[in-house]
């Protein structure tokens, strides 16, 4: 399987495979977030002007991860700092991304505690 890593330079994390419940491919969607500024004009109608940079938003999930897994994760997500990416699903070509969120859930699997995450980050320059 194809890695996938995150964090500073030089001291990048691989990530544990991204997985879904019940077979279904995990999702690991790319997309774009256009920057638009609207804005008012006097007479009341508005107006908006979108940048021409628009950056990649990038999603990894878990359903399954342990504490020990998650704990890493969570650890790159507190950092207030952008940070290197590789996902090698889609590109050896490292790139320079800001964690936006991360929502973990514990979730009780045959009896045992695991966790379900959700990472968002977006492309910096």
């Amino acid at each position: 399987m194809a890695d996938i890593k995150i964090g500073l330079s030089g001291s990048e994390i691989t990530l544990p495979q991204p997985q879904a419940r019940g077979g279904v491919p995990p999702g690991m969607p790319v997309g774009y977030a256009k920057q638009i500024s609207w804005t008012t004009m006097a007479d009341g109608s508005t107006r908006g002007v979108t940048k021409r940079y628009h950056p990649r938003t990038f999603s990894l999930s878990w359903e399954q991860l342990t504490a020990a897994e998650l704990a890493p994760i969570e650890t790159e997500a507190r950092r207030n700092v952008r940070l290197r990416y590789q996902n090698n699903w889609y590109s050896a070509d490292w790139i320079w991304v800001r964690i936006t969120a991360l929502r973990p859930n514990p979730v009780v699997y045959l009896g045992t505690v695991l966790f379900s995450a959700q990472l968002e980050f977006q492309e910096e320059l």
